[in-house]
């Protein structure tokens, strides 16, 4: 299994799989390994590739297919519909070799139901199957910070700048202390010239600055414990209702409910299975969080959820076991 970076795609759909599969497997004589980069001096029965490979290297995925070996393409996102405020929209420029690698391939995997709907409009005829996100339950504090008032927070990469767009109304509406872990949205902040250089930092408003804070991203290894250290107690999941969001794995809610929060969520599908979702206004739906009771309520249900039905402790670990079987036959 090809690991295709060290961000979030590489965790969840390679590391954390090869982690909690790697072991079990072995009792079912199948050999799993995850790697960064291919040899291609090594002879696997099945090579599993991530998102949109080089053109340059598909002849060498036909080479691999012509000697016998079973090709998996393994998508987590709709490639096929990034929206151009999306920094990741170049990588539209490449459906057609994206496409041409997915019919290549002997079957795909994806990581919800609705980008299996998608890729099966864009191949059709395809084998496609759904293994989810998972979160590793042991990496992560599970308690709830809920003591005083609401304190939230938003985290994440830059690619979802439209989505925390939807969030300003509710930061300058509301008197909540704040934080947004990885990006901020520009219109509640300023720029501050760093003393004695030519360069400027953005930081929040003047008006804002007493409850609105930034925080510089971390690596995926100490992701876990940063979330769960800032003591938030109410997690924001936004997102813009657009088809490419509409595929998204509802990750956000795991970590942060994994990290003591209790979440308030988008209304649309990758959210489904969150007990909280905005249904008319951000404002008034998070107010109705300011009781302590009714956050800690909600976070035991969704925390519940996590570990029963979202976790590499629970029963769908066995979906990808029986996967990586099924595709060695």
């Amino acid at each position: 299994m090809n690991v295709p970076d060290r961000l979030a795609v590489g965790m969840y759909r390679a590391k954390l799989p090869g982690q909690h599969c790697t072991e079990p497997l072995k009792a079912r004589n199948i050999e799993l390994t995850t790697k960064e980069t291919l040899s291609l001096t090594e002879r696997h029965d099945v090579y599993i590739f991530h998102r949109i490979v080089h053109h340059s290297f598909i002849e060498h995925i036909q080479k691999l297919k012509a000697d016998g070996g079973k090709i998996i393409f393994e998508l987590d996102d709709d490639i096929f519909t990034i929206p151009k405020h999306n920094p990741a929209h170049k990588l539209t420029l490449e459906t057609e070799t994206l496409r041409y690698c997915l019919s290549l391939s002997d079957e795909v995997w994806v990581s919800t139901e609705h980008l299996k709907t998608v890729i099966e409009d864009e191949v059709p005829g395809k084998a496609i199957y759904v293994l989810p996100n998972l979160v590793d339950l042991d990496s992560w504090q599970h308690k709830i910070f809920n003591e005083g008032e609401i304190r939230m927070l938003w985290a994440g990469s830059k690619s979802h700048i439209a989505d925390i767009q939807i969030l300003k109304d509710l930061v300058e509406k509301t008197n909540y202390e704040t934080y947004f872990m990885g990006d901020y949205v520009e219109a509640l902040s300023k720029w501050v010239r760093i003393e004695h250089t030519n360069l400027a930092v953005m930081v929040p408003r003047k008006d804002l600055e007493h409850r609105l804070k930034y925080v510089d991203p971390v690596g995926l290894e100490a992701y876990p414990e940063t979330l769960s250290a800032l003591g938030c107690n109410v997690g924001l999941c936004p997102l813009v209702d657009e088809p490419f969001n509409y595929s998204k794995s509802n990750i956000k809610w795991l970590e942060k409910t994994l990290a003591g929060m209790c979440c308030v969520c988008a209304n649309l599908p990758p959210y489904q299975a969150a007990t909280f979702k905005v249904k008319e206004d951000w404002v008034k739906t998070v107010s109705l969080l300011e009781d302590e009771k009714t956050r800690n309520e909600i976070w035991n249900i969704d925390l519940d959820k996590v570990k029963k039905d979202y976790s590499w402790q629970s029963h769908r670990r066995n979906i990808w076991l029986d996967q990586f079987e099924r595709c060695c036959k």
